[in-house]
Formats: structure tokens, C-alpha cells, sequence
């Protein structure tokens, strides 16, 4: 799908809930990640995989102004 739209790996941002169905493919094609886990507090950020994990999806805005800083 990203091939279609000339995007890299890299330049995409998935965004899910899952550990095993989203987190792990989007981690192996080295694309940005965000888990969505009502189980931590505010925004973590696993910088050496490229994952951070929200509580909800309203601190997702958050998330997309720090990658667009890098």
C-alpha cells in the first residue's frame, strides 16, 4: 500500500491498538507507531523502535507535532 502512494516505511504513522496485529508488522517494516493502551499514563516513547503508546486517541495530535520535530 505505501508503494502505491510512493511513501517510505519511515514517512508513515501506523496507529493501533493491538500489540501482535498492529504494533509488531509496523515495527518490522520500521514505520512510525502508536499503541493506543488505557493502561499507561500520558505518552511513552520507545525511541530505539520508533513506538509510542497513548492511553487515548486524543493525545494522538500530540504525538504527530513531536515526529514532525525529527
Amino acid at each position: 500500500m505505501l508503494s502505491r502512494f510512493n511513501v517510505q516505511p519511515y514517512e508513515a504513522l501506523h496507529v493501533g491498538d493491538s500489540v501482535f496485529e498492529d504494533l509488531a508488522g509496523a515495527v518490522l517494516f520500521h514505520m512510525n507507531t502508536v499503541l493506543i493502551d488505557k493502561n499507561v499514563d500520558g505518552i511513552v516513547r520507545l525511541s530505539s523502535w520508533n513506538v509510542y503508546i497513548i492511553p487515548r486517541i486524543g493525545l494522538l495530535e500530540q504525538v504527530i507535532k513531536e515526529l514532525e520535530k525529527h
